[in-house]
């Protein structure tokens, strides 16, 4: 890079979206923590991670499609028909 260029990446701070509204967090150093703009949680760094992957987590998981097995199908099926059985009563 030349004198006089200047560099075309701009600094951007990261963004924390608040675990509980989605609001943006604002790291405060007296505090050494990320506090929400909205609704006021506060959480320290490695309890917002922790926060972060166990969501993370949860989400894969619900939307990871799920084998069942043999038993559960069967009692799935089960519960149809026995269901079935009421509504025509």
């Amino acid at each position: 890079m030349g004198e006089g260029e200047k560099k075309s990446e701009t600094y951007r701070p990261y963004r924390y979206p608040c675990p509980e509204c989605g609001a943006p967090m604002r790291y405060d150093p007296a505090l050494q923590a990320l506090i929400c703009e909205a609704c006021g949680v506060t959480l320290k760094k490695a309890q917002y991670y922790e926060v972060i992957g166990r969501i993370r987590d949860y989400v894969r998981d619900a939307l990871r499609p799920r084998v069942l097995s043999e038993e559960e199908r069967r009692r799935r099926e089960y519960l149809r028909w026995w269901l079935s059985k009421k509504e025509e009563k």
